[in-house]
């Protein structure tokens, strides 16, 4: 008899379980599917992949709310058919009658687990594949609709003309791979992004009503080109894509000296194009959380915090490394960026903050008709020969972060210089001379990104006084604790929803036993208060321990407090029931 009556409410319960639970993933499912379609990246078969893809996602989110419906409606007919009170004529106890209902809910919470923590993940990469499947065609698309594209890590593209699947036509040197595919573009400029703090007129940090600095967006790097060409490798194996770019007959506009520099080509560093889905931990798996939790270097929020922390070091080591150079040599060599070579040489040189000064200035106050010493001396070299002379008072290096560029550049500024060139007879007199963006041979970043994040922070702390570098530590720093709230918060969540199911499901059963006089939808809305409660409860958790001005135990805290508190319900309505 039991038996039978196991698999009469469990057929009940799974019809509409699966009825129910399709409809809403569907709906929801295609909702989602909405916004790619309005913007022409789907063809009518990737919609169905798309659709078939996102709706384990979307399970994640209606089962329990269909658990609880559907139990709801089946006990809600056996109550109404006299099916309950037949039963326990027969000597058939609520705990029997709840059997099934918990099987089937403990079968749930089990699925869900499973679903959340390795189908979803795997699901939002296919759909990830089928929306950008070919990125080429996403940034062509930008370009033609809004005449510039967002290429990640704060670079943006403007262009006149865009063209896809060019021919690769030069050859490539064994062992160097060939790009997945070649964009060209016509009348370019590329510009860098960034947070810059925003000063008031006595140039301090302004701060928000919160006490916060205030920060704005600026331009920090700006190219001009007649062409560019970027190359797209694809990573599958990390599931991840690459570009590079290369310019030709570049303007190069540097706003620290505000010098506009002509160069025949130039290349820009790799980078790495954003994706909708990998870099957010929430479409991870379990196993790729807990890689990330050992490694958080492959995450991308703290390789990109890394890499800004790499390029103000850098720009600090170079100041070093070259002051270094300049004491014990006397001599410096520097290239511009069309390959002039230019020798500085100084009687003394001195590290002031965050430049070098090269010789001795003259005082502020020194009375107008104090001979000028000038005891710095530039030579520009072409094939051995001195071809231009600038002799200086004195001058400042400062290394200047060049965001599209592999290694830090500097900024030569030189003070009462007497210019003597080759092609002029007459030397001329200027009172400021900047050599801007001049790159010294020795590569520094390389060996910083080479170095672990702790690592890092130790070099990092060699400049107790640069508060770029303090400030770009704080922000690695945050993006390491982000991301390990991020996990933590992530994996309970998880096993909170997946219990959320099996509780859902014995209460639909248990408030249609116990309101057994009300209608169908006064029912229900008894069972989705609690349920919506719960829902919030374990959402505003995982949200609260993702936030750095609280302790995470807060959040953990007021997740299982809601899932508790849910089974202390159903505790109370079962004791109740039971004594009738």
């Amino acid at each position: 008899m039991p038996l039978t009556l196991y698999w009469y409410i469990l057929r009940d319960l799974l019809k509409l379980l699966a009825l129910s639970t399709a409809v809403l993933v569907f709906v929801f499912s295609f909702g989602f599917a909405i916004k790619p379609i309005s913007e022409g990246l789907l063809s009518a078969g990737q919609v169905l992949r798309v659709i078939a893809y996102a709706a384990p996602g979307m399970m994640v989110f209606v089962l329990p709310f269909t658990a609880a419906l559907s139990s709801t409606l089946v006990f809600f007919r056996l109550v109404t058919d006299s099916e309950i009170t037949a039963c326990a004529a027969s000597g058939i106890s609520y705990r029997q009658l709840l059997t099934p209902v918990f099987a089937l809910g403990l079968t749930l919470s089990l699925t869900m687990f499973y679903l959340s923590n390795w189908v979803v993940p795997r699901a939002w990469r296919l759909v990830e594949q089928q929306i950008e499947q070919d990125v080429t065609q996403l940034i062509v698309q930008q370009i033609q609709r809004e005449g510039l594209a967002d290429l990640g890590n704060g670079v943006i593209l403007y262009a006149d003309r865009a063209q896809s699947n060019v021919p690769v036509t030069e050859e490539r040197p064994a062992g160097v791979p060939m790009p997945d595919n070649r964009m060209v573009f016509d009348g370019v400029a590329v510009g860098k992004m960034d947070f810059v703090p925003v000063l008031d007129d006595a140039g301090k940090p302004m701060l928000t009503p919160k006490g916060k600095p205030m920060y704005m967006t600026q331009i920090q790097s700006d190219y001009t080109a007649e062409r560019a060409v970027v190359d797209i490798y694809r990573d599958d194996v990390n599931g991840r894509t690459y570009a590079t770019m290369m310019l030709l007959r570049v303007a190069a506009n540097d706003p620290q000296s505000d010098h506009l520099v002509f160069i025949e080509r130039q290349p820009i560093k790799a980078f790495e194009l954003p994706s909708l889905f990998e870099q957010k931990a929430k479409f991870l798996s379990l196993p790729r959380l807990r890689e990330l939790a050992a490694h958080p270097e492959e995450s991308r929020r703290v390789r990109d915090a890394k890499r800004h922390l790499v390029d103000v070091v850098a720009a600090q080591d170079l100041i070093r490394s070259v002051f270094g150079a300049m004491k014990g040599h006397g001599e410096l060599m520097l290239t511009t960026p069309q390959g002039e070579r230019y020798y500085v040489t100084a009687p003394g040189v001195k590290l002031a903050g965050e430049s070098m000064v090269i010789g001795t200035p003259t005082p502020a106050d020194a009375p107008a008709t104090t001979p000028v010493e000038r005891d710095v001396l530039v030579q520009l070299k072409i094939g051995g020969l001195v071809t231009r002379e600038m002799k200086a008072d004195w001058g400042e290096l400062r290394a200047v972060r060049n965001d599209l560029d592999e290694e830090p550049r500097m900024n030569l500024t030189l003070k009462n210089v007497v210019v003597t060139d080759r092609s002029s007879p007459t030397a001329g007199a200027l009172k400021e001379v900047t050599l801007p963006l001049l790159q010294w041979g020795e590569s520094l970043t390389r060996p910083l990104r080479e170095m672990s994040i702790d690592a890092l922070g130790e070099h990092a702390a060699m400049y107790p006084k640069a508060d770029e570098i303090k400030k770009q530590h704080l922000d690695l720093d945050s993006a390491v604790d982000k991301l390990m709230r991020d996990i933590t918060s992530l994996v309970h969540e998880r096993a909170a929803m997946a219990t959320l199911c099996l509780l859902v499901l014995l209460l639909g059963a248990l408030m249609s036993m116990l309101l057994r006089y009300q209608p169908p939808l006064a029912i229900f809305f008894w069972c989705f208060v609690p349920t919506i409660a719960t829902f919030m409860a374990i959402s505003r958790g995982q949200s609260l321990m993702t936030w750095r001005s609280y302790d995470p135990m807060i959040g953990m805290v007021t997740i299982w407090t809601g899932v508790a508190a849910l089974g202390v319900a159903l505790l109370v309505i079962y004791a109740r029931l039971s004594r009738n």
